[in-house]
């Protein structure tokens, strides 16, 4: 369906970018990202990728 054809981009990216960390998106990181976007008028998109920085970073090895 037309579900498949929108998703086959994101899946390639994914496949052949494996730098990318796919990381889960908690309420609070929702929350974060939705006062980024009123304070800073910033797209969607950009405020999820600045807002999980925090919680990415603390879980990860030095």
């Amino acid at each position: 369906g037309s579900w498949t054809i929108r998703a086959w981009p994101v899946q390639t990216l994914l496949v052949h970018l494996s730098h990318l960390t796919p990381v889960d998106v908690t309420r609070d990181v929702a929350r974060y990202a939705a006062q980024l976007r009123a304070h800073y008028r910033i797209r969607p998109a950009d405020a999820l990728q600045v807002a999980i920085v925090p919680w990415f970073t603390a879980r990860q090895p030095l």
